[in-house]
């Protein structure tokens, strides 16, 4: 597990089946073995942060006890993103793509004891039957702190060459092959940034023609747009794929007008990496005509 960019450690989860979707935590340990936070070869799922830090506050008894003292992982922004239903249900992911998000669903299916599942179905279904939705542990306003948590986009703040904004981004449309696909705010062609919050409060707020504002996801009941995620696109290290830097490049180069697979590299291992790390300078550097400030 560790050797495909999972770390040894505590990772908070956000999980998402077909009839249910909420947060737990993930162990990694040194030798790549998992747990899950649960009772015994179970899965507790909290719809909120707020929810699941009162249950870790409570003293219940759990899979995870004396394990994460020191840690406010209730405090942070899912890491780990394993969406059954997305893998599911997509058509022709990229090799990579879909081997990260088999990746982070197994972490369920490791962290329950469960064996190796011959599908993403098998493998749901199998998780599904051993959670338990821990809504007991909700307060009023809980909800309205995560609103961001599981949408199809958040705020972001992004750091390009030409300086740093906000935005709002989908991050699984960086997988995306369809033509119509748009992974950041903007027309085809273009990312918009917002110098500061407000600015992007007043746009997504105020009438408009665009078609993102007939989306169903278009967060106009959004409590705030307060970044979830800071990324420098000037930090992409070839050698660290997993990384936000490198993803959110390839994401806004997926964008860029020009001819097309400009940014692709084919090949693997140390070539593959050399490759890109000559590159990445060269896509930085068109990175100001993409950009629209506001």
């Amino acid at each position: 597990m560790t050797d495909e960019g999972l770390q040894a450690g505590l990772w908070l989860v956000y999980v998402t089946l077909d009839d249910m979707s909420g947060l737990t935590i993930v162990e990694i340990e040194d030798d790549g073995s998992v747990r899950v936070l649960g009772p015994d070869r179970g899965v507790h799922l909290f719809p909120t942060r707020g929810g699941l830090a009162d249950f870790l506050a409570s003293g219940e008894s759990h899979s995870l006890e004396g394990r994460l003292d020191g840690v406010d992982l209730a405090a942070e922004e899912p890491q780990v993103d394993a969406d059954f239903v997305y893998l599911r249900d997509k058509q022709n992911l990229a090799p990579h793509v879909a081997a990260k998000l088999w990746r982070n669903c197994l972490l369920l299916v490791d962290g329950c004891g469960l064996g190796e599942p011959a599908t993403v179905e098998d493998a749901a279904a199998e998780v599904a039957a051993l959670i338990k939705v821990r809504e007991d542990f909700e307060q009023p306003g809980y909800a309205d702190a995560d609103y961001w948590i599981g949408r199809h986009v958040q705020p972001v703040r992004l750091t390009v060459p030409s300086g740093s904004g906000v935005t709002l981004v989908a991050p699984k449309g960086f997988w995306d092959t369809e033509p119509e696909a748009q992974a950041f705010l903007g027309d085809f062609d273009q990312v918009v940034l917002f110098h500061n919050v407000a600015a992007l409060e007043q746009y997504v707020r105020s009438p408009g023609t665009d078609q993102m504002r007939e989306a169903s996801w278009w967060p106009a009941d959004a409590p705030d747009f307060e970044p979830r995620r800071t990324v420098d696109v000037r930090l992409a290290d070839p050698h660290d794929p997993d990384s936000d830097a490198f993803e959110y490049l390839r994401g806004l180069l997926m964008v860029l007008p020009g001819p097309p697979n400009t940014y692709n590299v084919h090949g693997s291992g140390a070539l593959r990496v050399n490759l890109m790390a000559k590159r990445i300078p060269k896509m930085l550097a068109r990175m100001d005509s993409l950009i629209t400030w506001h």
